[in-house]
């Protein structure tokens, strides 16, 4: 039993290959299937010059005898699958014995429903009074029957609060003695957080949205770390060969680990560009001084340039500049290992201290999680943690005189 054949989609024909239909709600069973639907399909296809694998945009509906079912509804759209992971149908000729793998789409839809208008009548009346009234009854309750500390809540309150007609008169009177000359527009700092990470979303509800490879590497690039990637991988003859290597970092030497016997070019290619930012990292002045030679052999000269025009200045580095190569690597090594990165092979990769890397970990949005076994791991997931700057813990020390 072998497989004879692999079909894909796109291509000069755009031919789309079967779909996969899932319902929000639930499964479909056999008994409990639909006897009568129509079904609108439109499809199209992305610009193949620009990306290298072509998977079709659908736009689905399905109307059955009583609801209408869609893929653009609002319920269902966070939920898209992986741009990375592929699902093939697998079709065997029982003469022959060989087998025939389609690319398949999967596609979730859900229901078009319209909410139904409230008839509870507290909660139009609630409507109608508006949020105001009800803070002022609340205010009242708590003046009479609430506690003493409710109480003084309430009356601080009224003392902070300032009334608007004076708080016009005095801003009209202080604007009128200030003289236009000397009026500064101060200027807006830089964001150093977002200057320090790859291109985030962190609006989108859908997690493979929020960093994406084609944002940080062109086609073009991740073409060419691919190519280096097979001659690497072809340098292998044996799994034991990568532990003798002593040119991998141990988070780019377990990412090959994991794909060396079914291997996603395109990962490992990102792979090798991890390690050229590790290696950039651990540079001292005189090697950057030395220009692309500092850099691993295994990756192209376009590379090398990319990587000291994106990390350097002057082919220096400075403080940001390192962190801002460990955001990267954080980033790019979630990316390709499903989210979620083990924490003990990321710290020795990353000479750090503990809460400085913690620190750098949160500004990519990504958290610290333990697993049953109490094993340490770094993973992207919702709600996304932002940066926090260090407080300076312990004590402080008297004086003596």
């Amino acid at each position: 039993m072998s497989v004879s054949n692999v079909s894909h989609q796109g291509g000069p024909s755009q031919k789309i290959g079967p779909i996969l239909v899932n319902f929000e709600h639930a499964g479909v069973t056999p008994e409990a299937a639909l006897e009568q639907f129509q079904a609108k399909l439109s499809y199209t296809f992305p610009d193949t010059t620009k990306v290298r694998k072509s998977r079709p945009e659908l736009d689905l509906s399905l109307q059955t005898d009583h609801i209408k079912y869609s893929n653009k509804a609002p319920s269902v759209q966070g939920i898209r699958p992986s741009p990375y992971l592929s699902t093939y149908l697998a079709i065997k000729n029982k003469i022959t014995g060989q087998i025939r793998l389609v690319e398949t789409n999967s596609v979730t839809v859900g229901a078009l429903v319209k909410t139904p208008k409230t008839t509870n009548l507290q909660l139009l009346n609630e409507e109608e009074v508006g949020e105001g009234t009800r803070t002022k009854k609340k205010k009242h309750l708590v003046k009479e029957f609430g506690a003493t500390r409710g109480q003084r809540v309430y009356e601080q309150a009224d003392r902070m609060t300032v009334d608007q007609g004076q708080l016009e008169a005095k801003l009209g009177e202080a604007a009128g003695k200030v003289e236009e000359a000397h009026i500064e527009i101060p200027e807006v700092e830089d964001d150093t957080i977002t200057r320090m990470i790859p291109p985030c979303n962190r609006q989108t509800k859908n997690l493979i949205d929020v960093y994406k490879l084609e944002d940080i590497l062109s086609d073009e690039q991740r073409e060419v770390l691919s190519e280096s990637a097979q001659n690497v991988l072809d340098s292998f003859s044996d799994i034991s060969d990568l532990d003798i290597a002593m040119r991998f970092s141990p988070l780019v030497g377990q990412i090959i680990r994991d794909q060396f016997h079914k291997p996603d070019v395109e990962f490992v290619g990102v792979a090798l560009y991890i390690q050229g930012l590790v290696t950039l990292m651990y540079a001292r002045p005189q090697m950057l001084r030395q220009g692309l030679k500092c850099l691993p052999p295994f990756l192209p000269n376009a590379i090398k340039t990319h990587i000291f025009k994106t990390f350097t200045e002057n082919n220096q580095m400075s403080p940001s500049s390192r962190d801002k190569v460990i955001c990267y690597i954080i980033v790019l090594s979630l990316l390709i290992s499903n989210f979620s990165v083990k924490l003990l092979a990321l710290s020795k990769s990353i000479n750090k201290k503990a809460d400085v890397l913690k620190q750098l970990i949160h500004a990519t949005g990504a958290t610290i999680v333990k697993d049953d076994e109490e094993r340490h791991s770094v993973s992207l997931k919702f709600p996304l943690t932002s940066f926090e700057a260090a407080r300076p813990s312990g004590r402080r020390k008297r004086r003596t005189m």
